[in-house]
């Protein structure tokens, strides 16, 4: 830690002035474990995920078609699915407090009220 600002100069230094493949093949050449840290962007772009079906475009309730990542359960006789896209804020909040906590629509209602919920 005493060396860390130099160090950490020298090898900004030194990862911008190459390309990152450069790197890579160096790196590696020499036995040292490394990747790519890749952006969103490049990690979507990926052939992997498209051959895994790891990338799905699913219908929204607000913002129309979205895409989700995939389920990495792939099972041959019970496949894994995706049954929805990610809820709106507060979607769901009403059926969730009155089936899963018992709530009543009066109650609720209070919470709402009083800016719980």
């Amino acid at each position: 830690m005493r060396h860390r600002d130099a160090l950490k100069s020298a090898l900004d230094a030194a990862f911008t002035a190459r390309p990152r493949a450069e790197i890579i093949a160096t790196l590696t050449q020499a036995g040292v474990p490394c990747g790519a840290v890749r952006d969103v962007a490049e990690t979507l772009a990926d052939p992997q995920l498209t051959a895994r079906e790891m990338i799905a475009t699913l219908p929204h309730a607000v913002a129309g078609s979205v895409q989700v990542l995939g389920t990495p359960l792939k099972l041959s006789d019970t496949p894994a699915s995706l049954r929805s896209a990610p809820p709106a804020l507060g979607q769901h909040t009403d059926r969730i407090l009155q089936n899963d906590c018992g709530l009543s629509e009066r109650e609720i209602d209070e919470l709402k009220s009083r800016g719980v919920v």
